[in-house]
């Protein structure tokens, strides 16, 4: 599971912890990219960008899905 209070929203540490348990090779600067100014991202819009990629110019959607390997995630936060 990603967020781990049921908060609705996805911490730094949530997402660090998680991309940890999963295996992924991601800087803490990579992770801090996927979230929002606040630190946080909502669950729906985390999956949304994983899904269809950042289109930030910084993470490309390619770079997301390998390493984070997205169906991994799925199996692990059932």
């Amino acid at each position: 599971m990603i967020d781990t209070d049921n908060s609705g929203t996805i911490t730094f540490e949530e997402l660090k912890d998680t991309v940890k348990r999963v295996g992924a090779d991601l800087m803490e600067s990579e992770i801090q990219e996927l979230l929002r100014s606040d630190g946080q991202i909502d669950y729906g819009e985390f999956v949304a960008m994983m899904r269809k990629g950042n289109g930030s110019g910084g993470i490309s959607r390619r770079t997301m899905r390998n390493t984070l390997n997205f169906a991994n995630w799925k199996v692990a936060s059932s």
